[in-house]
């Protein structure tokens, strides 16, 4: 590990009698970078002042000021910095042009966040530190929890960040800028991911919660789509007003990938204050309505949710075992507390209509599109109805590939019950097909899709045994009267295609329709972390960040190199503690393009990439995690 600023590590860091309890290492330079940066800056720099003199706390900020633009001036004339009453003290460490030139990738990026950071803490000189950026602003609550940090090492602590308007009213003083920002937010992020929220923060769940009185935790994380719903992790809770629960509320629930579509468990407390007043389970299918009614004994009740599984999330190692769909005042008659039932298939949509998913299907899911969609395995089948008086019939299906298959072409083999193979199509990437299905004695067919090759999973089976190997994602089934010939000459219209012609020309050429059926299995996942947002708000002592060698010194853009950082910690033995949710921090938003924003994270990889900045991807973060020994 090599730390940009200076070669060695100070054996006493206030040797010179100052006593510090907590350093905020932060980096920047006078460039305009990030949308309005001095702006963003001297309202963090007023917010923990504030903090500072009204807590009386030892604190200090160590700002580097990393490759500083010569045309312009250093960010210490361009701040207004605290008095010299305020116990807060600020330095400013220069890493100079000189030091960043000799990284790779120093024309294309003015400023290294993670090499910059373990510059600062290389001379902080705080017990502990707190690695942040310089847009973040404290609540009073965390400012208050910072100001007492227990001398507890083999420790990392995390928080939930609440993003506020970037309209931040800097020069009306820290106090009036710490209360708009808290009648001012625009999302949640937390270790479940991600949400909109009212200005007050209050969570903004369209058609989800549909009863006034009840209000959801902060364990759900939002997927829009057709059919909006809620990922729970394995604990989670909601509050009810008590006149709401007196009268009974209806919850709309469904398994979640943490079970691999097993069906969960999912038990209950109603909890107020600090009593039990109710315990139950039941066990959620696909998809499963609750119907729960009690009178609490105080205005507001918590109903706790547990539920176990054991499978991460693809993109995150989060376990997400349940769903939550909707809630309703809409209960009937209830001769208990606690009922459930699994809802009918036709108060459910899928994929395609008129027909029954048998075999090797998963559960219908929502893509980011908000479009429905099965995973296919190795024999996925459809039951086709056959009405009276027809000869056959049109299968159109919207094919695609999956994780099973590397996401590379593959050919689909498409068989009939009763008269063998139909037909053997490639898909060279998301393709629709039409294939004629002849009518047989009885009133309905089974058609398997084999996909060839096959028996690739997408991770190991400890991890997740499901094999994914196509996406269905859309079909359409029309009984005619019409003869078998049209099929053949509706097929080869389609092959013929230029643009189907062409990619299978492509795929044959590479060689991807001659690969052997063979498993190839991506590493485990790690264990989850609270990993959202994690370089605004990481707090670790002094003496567990040296020894862990501190944060890559890659010379890629910063994100996902904060996330591989608590992978260090907690293979060094570190245990995570998340603070509560009174002890938030705020953070002024970007605009648009210019951070990590959702909305602008596609703009912000596009511009990265057309400027051939590397950037070290969420998955090659898991990777490596593990392998960290």
């Amino acid at each position: 590990m090599k730390f940009a600023s200076n070669p060695e590590q100070s054996e006493n860091p206030q040797e010179d009698g100052t006593n510090i309890d907590l350093s905020f290492i932060l980096t920047s330079r006078n460039d305009d970078h990030g949308d309005q940066p001095l702006k963003r800056l001297q309202a963090m720099i007023d917010n923990l002042a504030y903090h500072a003199k009204r807590l009386k706390a030892r604190w200090e900020i160590v700002l580097v000021e990393w490759n500083p633009p010569v045309e312009r001036p250093g960010l210490a004339d361009m701040l207004t910095l605290p008095g010299p009453k305020n116990p807060l003290s600020i330095r400013f460490e220069i890493v100079p042009s000189e030091i960043h030139n000799a990284f790779p990738n120093s024309d294309k990026l003015p400023l290294f966040q993670m090499i910059a950071k373990n510059a600062g803490a290389k001379v902080a000189l705080g017990n502990f530190f707190l690695f942040t950026n310089i847009d973040i602003l404290l609540s009073s609550p965390m400012a208050d929890f910072l100001a007492q940090i227990p001398p507890e090492k083999g420790v990392y602590y995390r928080a939930d960040r609440l993003d506020v308007d970037r309209d931040c009213p800097v020069d009306e003083g820290a106090e009036a800028v710490l209360s708009w920002a808290k009648l001012h937010q625009i999302r949640h992020n937390g270790i479940v991911g991600t949400y909109p929220v009212a200005g007050d923060g209050q969570r903004i769940e369209p058609q989800i919660v549909r009863v006034d009185g009840v209000r959801l935790g902060k364990n759900f994380t939002m997927l829009l789509g057709t059919k909006p719903h809620l990922l729970s992790s394995t604990q989670s809770f909601i509050e009810v007003d008590a006149g709401v629960l007196a009268k009974g509320i209806s919850i709309e629930v469904g398994t979640g990938p943490g079970t691999g579509d097993a069906p969960a468990e999912l038990q209950m407390e109603i909890v107020c204050g600090k009593e039990v007043e109710r315990k139950g389970k039941v066990t959620v299918s696909e998809r499963t309505r609750i119907f729960l009614k009690h009178t609490p004994s105080r205005k507001t009740a918590v109903i706790r949710f547990f539920a176990s599984g054991s499978i991460p999330t693809r993109i995150n190692p989060l376990i997400l075992p349940w769903a939550l769909f909707a809630i309703t005042s809409e209960v009937g008659p209830l001769d208990s507390w606690l009922q459930s039932e699994t809802m009918s298939l036709n108060e459910t949509r899928d994929v395609m209509e008129g027909v029954v998913f048998r075999g090797d299907w998963h559960p219908v899911e929502i893509s980011p599109s908000g479009s429905l969609f099965r995973w296919g395995a190795r024999k996925s089948q459809l039951e086709l109805p056959f009405p009276p008086g027809s000869k056959g019939g049109w299968l159109w299906l919207d094919l695609g590939p999956g994780p099973g298959t590397g996401m590379l072409p593959w050919w689909v083999v498409i068989e009939d019950d009763s008269f063998g193979r139909v037909e053997r199509f490639v898909i060279p990437g998301r393709r629709q097909l039409r294939v004629f299905i002849p009518r047989r004695d009885r009133d309905w067919a089974r058609i398997t899709l084999h996909p060839d090759p096959v028996g690739y999973r997408e991770t190991l089976p400890e991890a997740d045994g499901r094999i994914l190997n196509f996406a269905f994602l859309g079909g359409l089934w029309t009984p005619t009267n019409q003869s078998a010939w049209f099929a053949k000459l509706r097929y080869w219209r389609s092959f013929f295609k230029a643009e189907n012609f062409v990619k299978f020309l492509r795929a044959r050429s590479q060689g991807h329709l001659a690969r052997e059926s063979k498993p190839i299995d991506a590493p485990p996942m790690p264990k989850p972390v609270h990993m959202n947002n994690c370089g605004d708000f990481t707090l670790v002592s002094r003496d567990d960040f040296f020894r862990v060698g501190g944060h890559s010194e890659e010379p890629v853009f910063s994100l996902n190199l904060d996330t591989e950082f608590l992978y260090r910690l907690v293979h060094a033995g570190l245990r995570e503690q998340i603070l509560d949710s009174q002890k938030e921090i705020y953070h002024i938003e970007h605009g648009t393009g210019t951070g990590a924003t959702p909305e602008g994270m596609e703009l912000l990889l596009d511009r990265l990439k057309s400027k051939g900045i590397p950037v070290i991807s969420l998955e090659e973060v898991f990777a490596r995690a593990v392998k960290i020994k």
